[in-house]
């Protein structure tokens, strides 16, 4: 049975099986279905395409496993919280000056999931450098399956005591409570409804690499809406929810442009007491 194939860490049940199996081999580094199939093949297991894509579904819904193309990769985000089960090896995102790379998803939660697996790779790779964010809303923290990884990744900036600067493109009653909630000596968030970046467009900034992940039109007018309208977070609840539920291409870009990035930087730094040494660190 396939069943007995099973050799690794039990990550994600109470008993070993195939799911825990497949995420092991994704563990020791990237791989394409066809290139799992064949190390289930070396082993004497026999599971079709389609198989494996059923089984992975639960890694790839929970964040554990990330898709990049074709290729299947474990989650930087989860590999930190769960570095000792891997030892010391650790998957890196690195382009040259003016590479660029893109992906197209069809979900807010997905793309958000992917969003931090690449943030955190080029967070690692620059821990000397403060992000800087733009965001028309911080839609993420009002995410259901979402908002607890949300939570925490702003928490992260107190608590590992790291400069980060938010600029949220909104002065709305929920803009104004996640500012209260989460500003700290640590990250920064300035509201201003005055910027000339696309309402569609989330953007970041670390070191020379931009992150622009962009909605569609129609969706970033809905969220718009929500956030105009609702008086508290739990009003913005069901339509939200509504919103992430909903299947709408959203499109990752990955970019490397030292000019590009510190015009963008520079604009969004305006409204910041910031010190030097966060604008121009040396890596």
């Amino acid at each position: 049975m396939v069943e007995k194939c099973y050799t690794g860490l039990m990550l994600l049940s109470s008993r070993g099986n195939i799911q825990d199996h497949l995420v092991t081999q994704i563990a020791k580094g990237p791989k394409t279905v066809l290139e799992l199939q064949e190390t289930l093949s070396e082993e004497g297991c026999v599971l079709t395409l389609q198989g494996i894509y059923k089984a992975l579904e639960k890694p790839i819904e929970s964040n554990v496993v990330v898709k990049e193309g074709r290729v299947l990769v474990l989650s930087e985000e989860w590999r930190k919280d769960l570095a000792s089960f891997f030892g010391t090896a650790q998957s890196q995102v690195e382009l040259k000056e003016g590479e660029k790379l893109s992906y197209s998803f069809n979900s807010l939660d997905r793309l958000d999931a992917y969003w931090k697996h690449v943030l955190t790779s080029i967070q690692r790779a620059y821990p000397k450098h403060s992000p800087f964010f733009f965001n028309p809303h911080e839609i993420w923290i009002h995410l259901p399956k979402r908002q607890a990884s949300e939570e925490k990744y702003l928490e992260d900036f107190r608590k590992k005591a790291q400069r980060a600067f938010l600029t949220i493109g909104g002065t709305s009653t929920l803009d104004r409570w996640l500012k209260k909630k989460y500003q700290s000596d640590h990250l920064q968030i300035n509201l201003c409804d005055d910027l000339p970046f696309l309402r569609t467009d989330h953007i970041t900034i670390i070191g020379d690499y931009i992150v622009t992940t962009r909605l569609r039109e129609s969706t970033a007018q809905k969220i718009d809406k929500i956030f105009q309208n609702a008086t508290d977070p739990d009003e913005a609840k069901r339509p939200i929810a509504a919103i992430s539920g909903e299947m709408s291409k959203i499109t990752f870009k990955l970019e490397k442009n030292r000019a590009k990035s510190e015009k963008i930087r520079k604009r969004l730094s305006r409204d910041f007491v910031i010190p030097r040494s966060n604008l121009t660190p040396k890596k």
